[in-house]
């Protein structure tokens, strides 16, 4: 219809109506990039920018996924250094319990020691005739020192029961190294029938027979006194005549060796049904199963680094870039706990001892997780930045610029009103002249 209407009109003013069809399209594209806020909103408006800012925009996307996942990984973690806090408050709390335990359940009064420091050198007697060449013994009273120099196998006369819960307490010091420096019990002469000695100090490791490694007590050489609480009964048990030592020697210079303070103590233990000890063993393992617990409480939608479990953490949308957060087994077994009787006061230390460790080992996995935060927070990061580079370089290519499309839809709404009034002024003349040409 508006064809056959055009034919009807004359050349002027097709001319003019087209201008304003086209000023018209003109009008409406820049509506529509101002109404969109985009430049480019079809692959015809611009192709290859169309499709440039779409692979960016879609690597956004993608991106944004994989924050999600680096999101619950920062959780996940959070999580388990909250658990890590509350368990080492629980084994803080253990380690004191078992210290007022120790302190209610054993005194000085429940165990027996029995002194070993002979009155004079002439108490050290010969252990064995065929290695004892010679030397020099002291024997401080005052001090409760003795001392060898020289090659020296002696023993002293002892007549001690050592049960399971004897411990052999001595301190002991050198200040020249010998070849061998060892103590231990025996009943005859014969020292290579059986391992019964513990080594102490010297440069020569072999020829004798131990109840333990020689770097189990080692001095080290030459220094000031250490003190040494060796628990004999678990290596020795039975009826022993004589305390041995071994200072060995061949050659000049001769090394030393000063022991101070030589006593056999006997371990305390408390009877299985007593009260106090029931009631101090319901309470640690109370905590220990709290410990437990809270180990498996500590979960964050499936995964738990406190039992075992480990966490991935993606930092690409092909999953290319990765970082993996291995966990522990962070409940009472698995730090090693709950395995002493407390009715013995040196399983009960021991057991004091496992807890220390245990939450030394916790602190250590603590720094781990706080390290591997930062490391997933800095990747957070990094991804979230790439994110907004992304989409600013999709919009570059897309975005419209709204002052100079405003600008253009001004100039283009101006140039149709002249359009309209340019064709209406037409459309005037040409009637007139038609008047004119049939008056």
């Amino acid at each position: 219809m508006t064809g056959a209407i055009q034919n009807l009109l004359p050349p002027g003013l097709k001319k003019q109506l087209t201008a304003i069809k086209q000023t018209a399209r003109q009008a409406d594209a820049a509506s529509l990039k101002l109404a969109t806020g985009r430049n480019v909103n079809r692959a015809v408006d611009n192709p290859q920018n169309f499709f440039t800012s779409q692979s960016l925009k879609f690597r956004s996307n993608d991106l944004s996924r994989t924050i999600d996942g680096i999101g619950q990984s920062l959780r996940t973690i959070e999580v388990a250094e909250s658990g890590l806090r509350s368990i080492e408050n629980l084994l803080n709390q253990a380690e004191a319990y078992l210290l007022e335990a120790e302190l209610a359940l054993f005194s000085t009064d429940e165990y027996s020691i029995t002194e070993l420091t002979p009155a004079s050198a002439a108490d050290i007697v010969e252990y064995n005739a065929g290695q004892d060449i010679g030397g020099t013994i002291n024997v401080d009273t005052d001090e409760n020192e003795i001392s060898f120099s020289g090659n020296l196998w002696r023993q002293i006369e002892v007549n001690y029961e050592i049960t399971e819960d004897t411990f052999l307490e001595f301190d002991f010091r050198s200040s020249f190294e010998p070849e061998i420096s060892a103590i231990g019990f025996d009943n005859n002469t014969t020292w290579l029938d059986q391992a019964t000695h513990f080594f102490l100090n010297g440069s020569q490791l072999g020829g004798v027979p131990y109840l333990q490694p020689t770097a189990t007590y080692d001095f080290g050489g030459v220094g000031p006194y250490q003190s040494y609480s060796i628990p004999v009964g678990q290596f020795l048990q039975g009826q022993y005549d004589n305390l041995t030592f071994i200072h060995d020697d061949d050659s000049a210079p001769f090394g030393d060796a000063f022991y101070r303070n030589l006593r056999l103590r006997e371990e305390g233990a408390v009877r299985a049904d007593t009260p106090l000890l029931l009631e101090y063993e319901a309470g640690y393992q109370e905590i220990l199963d709290q410990i437990t617990r809270l180990t498996i409480d500590t979960d964050y939608r499936g995964i738990n680094l406190l039992n075992g479990d480990m966490l991935v953490t993606s930092f690409n949308e092909n999953r290319t870039s990765t970082l993996k957060s291995e966990g522990i087994d962070a409940g009472a077994l698995g730090l090693g706990l709950g395995t002493a009787e407390l009715r013995k006061r040196v399983e009960l230390q021991g057991e004091i001892a496992r807890i220390r460790s245990a939450r030394e080992e916790v602190r250590q996995y603590a720094t781990t997780l706080t390290n591997q935060f930062g490391v997933i927070e800095t990747r957070s990061d990094f991804t979230r930045s790439t994110i907004n580079i992304l989409d600013s370089g999709g919009d570059d290519l897309t975005v419209a610029n709204q002052n100079e499309l405003g600008a253009q839809l001004l100039a283009t709404q101006v140039r149709q009103s002249v359009q309209f009034e340019t064709l209406s002024f037409a459309a005037q003349l040409n009637l007139r002249a038609a008047n004119l040409l049939f008056a």
